[in-house]
């Protein structure tokens, strides 16, 4: 179900920035759907903000929702869905922490590039809605009653706040949403320009064996220091990729132990990418050879 939801709302309010990053600076830059959106959005009147350790998404607690657990599968992006008294997916806020201010409003400028709208979109400022730097609110229907989606950048931080059905009858109130979450990215410490972004440090990522015979079940030993947020912080968010000409996945097992079962052979590249609570990741990767049976 929610699958279905997230690509509603993607087709409302085009892809968070997964076509745009994509791209290679050189390519953003001379791309003309995002040098119109520049213009259009005044971009370069845009303020600058602060750099900031992120946000602890985790944490952010909205009256009458239920917040599930983040989610960092997609590169870059958390994601946490919130639900409501009938216990389905009312809101979810997407967060991409980025190395500087400037990085962040180009993630927000991507994502204004790709709506598909006869007209600019209304700023929060005009739209009387106190969040972020610089924002855009986005609204459900010819008769601009119902918001569907808002998206603001504040730091080194984008957010898009969006209904995950704009609609349904009462749509949560998503101006609170994003205000609660703005107020969560002030709470974090601020950075020195020359200081480096906090991320989890992947001490170990290591395979019980770097060659095997298809179908064998390796016991990965991985080491991830402790979030980087500080004592009391959630844990880092593990997610592994399998790429390479080789198959095979990951799994935790009741041991507590990550295994990789190999189905294919090839080389097998695996990719540890660890998210911290405040939305910083970094990622670590091993090779192992998998011959034939």
């Amino acid at each position: 179900m929610r699958a279905s939801l997230l690509l509603i709302a993607a087709l409302a309010c085009g892809a968070w920035s997964a076509a745009a990053s994509a791209q290679s600076p050189k390519a953003k830059a001379t791309d003309p759907q995002i040098a119109a959106a520049r213009e259009r959005y005044a971009f370069d009147a845009w303020p600058t903000g602060a750099r900031r350790a992120g946000v602890a998404l985790g944490a952010v607690a909205v009256p009458g929702h239920t917040g599930d657990a983040v989610d960092a599968s997609a590169p870059g992006v958390v994601t946490r869905y919130y639900q409501g008294a009938t216990k389905r997916p009312a809101f979810y806020v997407e967060a991409a922490v980025r190395e500087t201010p400037a990085d962040a409003k180009q993630v927000l400028l991507e994502t204004l590039a790709f709506v598909a709208t006869p007209n600019p979109l209304p700023t929060l400022a005009a739209s009387g809605i106190p969040a972020g730097d610089v924002g855009f609110v986005g609204y459900a229907g010819v008769d601009r009653t119902k918001i569907s989606w808002i998206a603001f950048v504040r730091d080194n931080v984008a957010v898009r706040v969006m209904s995950a059905d704009p609609t349904v009858a009462p749509q949560p109130d998503l101006p609170s949403v994003a205000r609660a979450v703005d107020a969560a990215i002030l709470a974090t410490s601020k950075l020195a320009d020359d200081a480096k972004l906090p991320r989890p440090k992947i001490a170990k990522l290591a395979a019980s064996k770097d060659h095997c015979t298809a179908g064998e079940n390796l016991i990965l030993e991985v080491e991830v220091a402790a979030d980087a947020a500080g004592a009391g912080a959630a844990a880092p968010i593990l997610d592994w990729a399998v790429g390479g000409s080789g198959q095979g996945y990951v799994e935790k097992r009741a041991d507590g132990r990550w295994h990789l079962f190999t189905t294919g052979p090839g080389e097998i590249v695996l990719t540890l990418r660890a998210t911290s609570s405040t939305g910083t990741f970094s990622e670590s990767s091993t090779k192992v050879a998998v011959t034939a049976r």
